[in-house]
């Protein structure tokens, strides 16, 4: 028998075995011929803490964007590929086209990623996500528009627990600038998301307002500039609790449920619940339970940022303990924003 065809044979009896022996012998062996684009992304994904219904839906948090500009994150349940390309998939949902616009528009929002864009390739590994669009993406009208494009590509993939920083290419080239010149020249990591500053700050909070919409208003992060005292190297909790109690500009198109003036007296966390102490102006707003509990809400976000297992709060005033309207003394915590 001839060379060749005895190490084409042995070639092909190697293939038989590998893929008898995985539990996805297909997704393997499209892994194995396309390794460049995707093989990182095979069983990176962390979706342990998703969940998840009968019919394959995963609770996936994506961020878009409402009329005044602000970046929303949305909880929605999406169909997740087996095996491969969760992230990808993510970020299809945020393209500008027909479907997404109607789809949103029912609350609001609207997509981020330009009309006509292509995610080309994603490589995930080590916490470093590398993602590749098509020319679309530099359609963008504005450098407001395309600061924020880049932060809800970057916020939406490290929502992913295995992503911690995103790398932008271009038809398969790393640039160092878009048409208006925002950076994307380096590894980016989640920063100042409608940041309300006039100017950069040394020391920043992120707290969770709502934005102004009478139909649905929702919950949005806010990064916050604020000036540490007496030689602190950082914000304690005390100090974003603090800025959340401050209403946001009457420009910024956010609104805050808090009543002004209230103040926060301290926190104290255990376990998975935060105690949180208030002054007597929070009850000015408990006759209306509605309202109530979304300022609550405002508050459990804000605190979940620091504290990621929290799973629950409860508001004092006096020493006394501000149960729900059902009696419940622990105001859960809720997805943000769901859809």
């Amino acid at each position: 028998m001839p060379q060749n065809i005895l190490k084409k044979t042995a070639l092909v009896m190697l293939l038989v075995l590998v893929l008898t022996a995985c539990s996805n012998p297909v997704a393997f062996l499209k892994a194995w011929l396309n390794e460049d684009k995707e093989e990182a992304v095979i069983d990176v994904i962390d979706t342990s803490g998703q969940q998840v219904n009968a019919s394959g839906l995963r609770d996936t948090i994506l961020y878009y964007k409402d009329n005044n500009g602000l970046l929303i994150p949305v909880m929605r349940k999406i169909q997740w590929p087996e095996g491969r390309g969760i992230a990808k998939e993510a970020l299809s949902f945020m393209i500008d086209n027909q479907q997404n616009r109607e789809d949103m528009a029912k609350i609001g929002l609207y997509p981020v990623i330009p009309n006509g864009t292509q995610i080309l390739g994603m490589t995930i590994r080590d916490g470093l996500c590398k993602v590749d669009f098509s020319s679309e993406f530099l359609n963008t009208g504005s450098k407001e528009a395309e600061e924020n494009l880049i932060k809800s590509v970057v916020y939406t993939l490290t929502e992913f627990p295995t992503v911690s920083e995103v790398e932008f290419q271009i038809e398969g080239k790393n640039i160092d600038n878009l048409r208006h010149g925002t950076y994307i020249g380096s590894r980016l990591k989640r920063e100042n998301i409608n940041y309300l500053g006039r100017k950069p700050a040394a020391d920043t909070v992120l707290v969770y307002y709502e934005n102004i919409d009478s139909n649905n208003p929702m919950f949005v992060p806010v990064t916050k500039p604020i000036e540490v005292i007496d030689d602190k190297s950082d914000a304690n909790i005390l100090d974003v609790l603090d800025s959340l109690m401050v209403e946001p500009p009457s420009e910024s198109g956010l609104q805050s449920r808090i009543p002004v003036n209230t103040k926060v007296i301290g926190v104290e966390i255990n376990d998975s619940i935060a105690e949180v102490y208030l002054s007597e102006e929070i009850l000015e707003i408990k006759k209306d339970e509605s309202v109530f509990e979304r300022a609550v809400q405002s508050i459990a976000l804000t605190l979940k940022e620091h504290y990621k297992n929290l799973t629950g709060v409860k508001i004092y005033v006096n020493g006394k303990i501000i149960a729900s309207k059902n009696g419940e003394e622990i105001y859960p915590i809720s997805y943000v924003n769901p859809y």
